[in-house]
């Protein structure tokens, strides 16, 4: 797995996706083995990061709620991720 961030540990990230993971329940919306796929793990490195700055203490009131807007979009774009890796895998493919 490619380092996280250049201010996050590749440790920091797999906890907080853990916890990510258990308090929103996301097993089903996020790939057990995220580390294999370098653009998740960079859409999740970006979203830890916008937590770290929604959730500080000196946050604007609605950074939370921008956060949350954030969280949905990028689940989008894994699930789009997740159908390419099924693709390069040959998982999904009718037979002809």
């Amino acid at each position: 797995m490619p380092a996280a961030t250049p201010d996050t540990t590749t440790a920091e990230l797999v906890e907080w996706v853990g916890w990510l993971r258990e308090h929103y329940r996301l097993d089903d919306r996020l790939p057990e083995h995220w580390q294999t796929e370098p653009a998740i793990v960079a859409e999740l490195a970006a979203l830890h990061r916008a937590w770290r700055t929604a959730f500080r203490p000196a946050a604007a009131g609605a950074d939370p709620v921008h956060w949350h807007d954030a969280l949905a979009r990028v689940l989008d774009r894994l699930e789009d991720w997740q159908a390419v890796a099924r693709r390069r895998r040959g998982v999904g493919r009718s037979v002809s």
